[in-house]
């Protein structure tokens, strides 16, 4: 027996126990692998979808009751030819530079892995795959568009194995020629021949298959027209590995290199019309396919047999469609195109979306989604801002007097209203129902622009804003489905969801669910200060500038806009249960436009007509003006339960609270008081509380009820109380006694006084301290109590 030294035996133990963890870590491993592989395969369909395949399956769009609207067939009808109508000379072009090996291996080739391996080593970059014509197969069929893992590879081995033992050769390179995108919109070797050359595939030949199979490798970039040098010098490449692996003889070779190519083949989407019903709606719906179900390589193709079900109104899309064509013919000169966009309050879901006036086929540009100058439909998102910072409410006082602003460069900026006359002192609900555009301007010097970008984006505007002062007036280009968005919010009071129209999207058997919605809504403005504004845009259209867009039957609330030139028209407008945004205009702007011609006379007689006619085929009750459906109610409950849960966690549990100050009673109140009743018997009574009042049907925003304070001795220029139509207080000029917050104010008159009025906070709510008085620019004092409540104090 041989004995050999003890470190023989250690280092045989060392090998020994090596091999033993390596093959448990390989055994592990191939384990892990293998449960990652089976799960990823556990949504792999039947692999009997190859005996019935059908490549460019139509796509199927439903409506909002999921009834069956159209099916789109994108570019040509692709045709499904069998191998037996395949030139010889074209499979053996695909074979020779997609797969050498096809017909020896059994769906992988190691051989293949290798040698692409070793040459993009050698190249330092990827210049060859390995993957055979069976991985591409199960690639294009299973896993297209999707993200390249191990494990995905892995699963595709396991998938190429398995056709590979169920089909035969012949089915499995049919089935890829019919697959395989060819660029320049062409999918399958069909309808290829007929985009290059005109012909079938069974007459391709063998320098016009050596081209179409040269496209596979890069099909979006050679098949475009602009490089078709480099795609026939990768034709010269395919030619010469057919010649290499013996499927043409060197005299063909030859042949072929000399011979030039005729392309004279048809593009996919010549003389054709995929579709013909409600086509500004339906392309926008395919649009939001591309972007939620985006295809690998390229962006011209619409999906792949997939069941898409929308929002879409039927009723509704045929009218608008009517009224656009009728209210554009009827239009005065110059005014040759139109859009509209109705949305359903509750959801945001958008029920009908007409882009044109004119054949969609003949100009494709869609009104609805491309943005357009505002004009003054956009000066609700300006008042809406100075509600929100507490600077103005809808009875404030505003000047409307010639304004100059100095700009950089020595140039003045001085807007103008439309009619170029000044009204003085007006209300805040006066100057927008009248659209006064020198009170917009004012209105946004005192706030500030970036709170009015603010509002506006909140709301729901998407497209970029500038910070200057033209804003006020509209100088920013909006699209009219973002316009409905944001009027949407006013419509909901205050809580925004962005305009929708796909429900959901399923494979064509319905078996699968690739993508499903379900609209987001969040409160982003104070309920009180949109009710406020929604108050002012109902005058709007009771005896402002959108008289025109009144219903018999229902209130409306909504703003009118117009462009400088009358080049944009509008009118936004919302009823209980529907927002609807009209925009009217010229195409190219170059058209003169007749006198006196605005959005409260084109645009708001748009809106009139068609919901007069939705609402004679949707017999719908009138209903309040803010609708407050299940949906954004609880919305609405969950987002205030949810704020007022974290206040309460970032309050310290024995935070000292400031003591109230108790008013002092007094004898006469300028508002109506009641005693409290006493609690015992013996206790004092003489404490005294304001009584409060019911909100106005008109004005559903109640007015803040303040603690009575105390009066000083009235001055001999005091005037009795005067209240508005409501019941509420109406600020006029020495209307009531100023207060002393401060400090005691000289007796001089109120004209004498310096002009230091200039109270508003551009931030928002709470950048300014409790109890801290300013200037009003009626002539009051504002205050914020310690719950940050605006309160009044009229001089």
């Amino acid at each position: 027996m041989i004995m050999f030294p003890p470190i023989v035996y250690k280092i045989g133990n060392v090998i020994k126990y090596t091999a033993l963890v390596v093959f448990t870590a390989f055994i592990l491993a191939m384990t892990i692998f293998g449960a990652l592989v089976y799960w990823d395969l556990r949504d792999i369909p039947d692999l009997a979808y190859l005996e019935h395949y059908h490549h460019g399956s139509p796509i199927e769009i439903y409506d909002r009751n999921d009834k069956l609207v159209l099916t789109v067939n994108p570019g040509v009808k692709h045709r499904i030819v069998p191998l037996s109508q395949v030139s010889s000379q074209m499979t053996q072009a695909v074979v020779a530079v997609e797969d050498r090996q096809f017909f020896e291996h059994a769906g992988v080739s190691f051989i293949g892995v290798t040698r692409a391996m070793l040459a993009n080593i050698k190249a330092g970059r990827m210049v060859e795959g390995g993957s055979t014509i069976t991985q591409q197969l199960v690639k294009n069929l299973f896993h297209e568009g999707e993200k390249r893992t191990l494990i995905r590879k892995l699963s595709e081995t396991a998938l190429a194995f398995m056709i590979e033992c169920r089909y035969s050769k012949w089915q499995i390179l049919q089935a890829y020629l019919n697959e395989i995108y060819f660029g320049n919109g062409a999918w399958g070797v069909e309808q290829a021949a007929m985009t290059y050359f005109g012909k079938h595939a069974n007459a391709l030949t063998l320098p016009e298959a050596a081209f179409i199979a040269g496209l596979i490798k890069s099909p979006s970039i050679l098949g475009d027209q602009k490089n078709r040098i480099d795609a026939l010098k990768r034709q010269k490449q395919v030619l010469g590995m057919m010649a290499d692996n013996g499927y043409i003889s060197p005299a063909q070779y030859e042949t072929a290199m000399m011979t030039p190519l005729m392309f004279g083949g048809r593009r996919t989407t010549i003389d054709t019309t995929p579709f013909d019903k409600f086509p500004y709606y339906i392309s926008y719906v395919l649009e939001m396919v591309k972007v939620l179900l985006p295809d690998e390589g390229d962006t011209t193709r619409i999906g792949r047999g997939v069941r898409v079900y929308t929002t879409l109104d039927q009723d509704a899309q045929r009218l608008a469609e009517a009224t656009i064509k009728k209210g554009i013919d009827h239009a005065p000169r110059g005014i040759d195109e139109g859009a509209i966009v109705a949305c359903a309050v509750s959801n945001g879901a958008v029920r009908a979306l007409v882009g044109g006036a004119g054949d969609f086929w003949k100009n494709q540009w869609n009104c609805a989604t491309n943005p357009h100058t505002a004009g003054s439909s956009f000066k609700p998102f300006v008042y809406l801002a100075a509600f929100v910072n507490g600077a103005l409410d809808s009875e404030s006082f505003l000047d409307d007097s010639k304004l100059e602003v100095p700009q950089i460069g020595g140039v003045t900026y001085t807007p103008k209203n439309y009619d170029g006359k000044f009204l003085g002192k007006i209300t805040v609900r006066q100057a927008l129902y009248q659209s006064r555009n020198v009170c917009a301007v004012k209105v946004a010097r005192q706030i500030g622009m970036q709170p009015i970008i603010m509002a506006a984006q909140d709301a729901g505007i998407k497209s970029p804003l500038q910070a200057n002062l033209s804003l006020a007036l509209g100088s920013a280009a909006v699209s009219p489905i973002e316009m409905a968005g944001a009027y949407g919010t006013f419509a909901r009071a205050g809580v925004a969801v962005e305009p929708w129209t796909v429900r959901m999207i399923t494979s064509l058997d319905g078996r699968n669910v690739l993508h499903k919605y379900d609209p987001y809504l969040h409160r982003v403005f104070d309920p009180h200060c949109v009710l406020e504004l929604n108050s002012i845009l109902e005058d709007v259209v009771t005896k402002g500038t959108g008289v025109a867009a009144k219903l018999k039957d229902r209130a409306v609330a909504g703003k009118t806009g117009t462009s400088d030139n009358s080049t944009d028209l509008w009118f936004v407008g919302f009823t209980p249960d529907m927002v609807t945004a009209v925009w009217a205009g010229n195409k190219d702007h170059s058209a003169s436009i007749g006198k006196k011609v605005t959005g409260g006379t084109v645009a708001a007689a748009i809106f009139r007509d068609f919901n007069s006619s939705y609402y004679k085929v949707h017999k719908l009750p009138a209903g309040e003006m803010v609708a407050k459906s299940s949906s954004t109610k609880q919305k609405a409950d969950e987002d205030l339960k949810a704020q007022q849960n974290l206040e309460r966690k970032l309050t310290p549990k024995y935070a000292p609270r400031a003591p109230r100050p108790i008013p002092e009673p007094v004898k006469q109140q300028p508002y109506a008081l009641q005693p409290l009743k006493p609690l015992k018997p013996k206790e004092d009574t003489s404490v005294w509380q304001a009584k409060p009042e019911s909100a106005p049907i008109a004005k559903p925003v109640p007015q803040p009820q303040l603690q009575p304070l105390a009066q000083p001795a009235p001055s001999a220029a005091a005037q009795p109380v005067l209240t508005d139509g409501n019941g509420g207080l109406r600020a006029t000029a020495k209307a009531l006694v100023l207060p002393a917050v401060a400090k005691p104010k000289s007796a001089a008159s109120r004209r004498s006084r310096p002009d230091r009025r200039r109270a508003y906070q551009s931030g928002y709510p709470g950048s300014r301290k409790a109890y801290q008085p300013t200037y009003h620019p009626a002539g009051g004092v504002v205050v914020r109590s310690e719950r940050n409540v605006r309160e009044f104090h009229w001089r």
